[in-house]
């Protein structure tokens, strides 16, 4: 690790993206296209009866970066503190083997219309910032952590590939799918740490046949996780190799019964 951090400013080019300027591009039909009726519940509530129908949808809960440039993003408001972190040396990937740094922040906007459907809308800060993976240098480069704290897990994205090893490194020759899943695997850390250095824990853990929404190199409407390529645009593949999703997690409620809590990984993506 080099004992001076490289300052963003020296990195790349001035951040392309706010807050503010996220809102307008968030897939907010993504919400209504993933709506359903999954049953009916009973309840008591003040001694007394109650139904609910349990409905879940996809919500946008969590941004993901992927950069291959050590220090820098794509979010102006990472600006400050990534200037304080100094920033290790950048990792080296040859043939398939493709390596990149990640981050995760909690998002969850509010919906900027009037929905006449029951949501099932979570809880958690407009704004948070969870995991930089230059701040893990160790643990997003070397997969003993996870060998050890994780033995014999083997939990497949779809087809993107394995969350295990929750490193930097994936084996693909697809540059998109490949940062999709170094992305989820982030979100994995950032969830459950479990020995690895986190800013702040990610409550919304990325599932299989969840949903992600591209926005950088180009907005595009949300995939499942996991989808096949085939699924992805033509357009995705970033000249920068830097990548910013939207995660939509898959939440679903009993209104008057129950929370809202993040609904199981689907076997499926259709």
């Amino acid at each position: 690790m080099r004992g001076i951090a490289f300052f963003l400013c020296f990195l790349s080019p001035a951040p392309s993206e706010s807050l503010l300027s996220l809102l307008p591009k968030v897939d907010y039909p993504c919400i209504l296209r993933t709506w359903r009726i999954k049953g009916v519940r009973v309840c008591l509530r003040d001694a007394r009866p109650h139904a609910c129908l349990i409905i879940e949808n996809a919500y946008p809960c969590g941004i993901l970066e992927v950069t291959r440039k050590p220090g820098s993003s794509q979010l102006k408001e990472l600006e400050t503190l990534l200037e304080s972190i100094p920033m290790p040396e950048t990792s080296s990937h040859t043939g398939s083997l493709q390596f990149a740094e990640a981050r995760v922040y909690t998002f969850v906007p509010r919906i900027p219309f009037d929905s006449a459907l029951p949501l099932a809308i979570p809880t958690g800060p407009p704004f948070e910032v969870n995991y930089i993976s230059e701040a893990d240098p160790l643990g997003w480069r070397v997969d003993w952590l996870d060998r050890f704290l994780l033995p014999g897990c083997v939990e497949p994205a779809g087809t993107w590939g394995s969350y295990v090893p929750r490193s930097g490194f994936v084996d693909g020759s697809n540059e998109v799918i490949s940062s999709y899943l170094t992305a989820a695997r982030a979100g994995r850390v950032a969830n459950r740490p479990m020995g690895r250095f986190v800013l702040s824990r990610y409550p919304f853990e990325p599932r299989t046949g969840h949903y992600v929404q591209p926005i950088s190199p180009h907005p595009s409407p949300c995939l499942p996780i996991g989808a096949p390529a085939r699924m992805i645009e033509r357009n995705a593949l970033s000249q920068s190799g830097e990548y910013l999703l939207l995660h939509f997690g898959v939440f679903e409620v009993c209104h008057g019964c129950d929370p809202v809590t993040l609904a199981p990984a689907r076997v499926s993506w259709k």
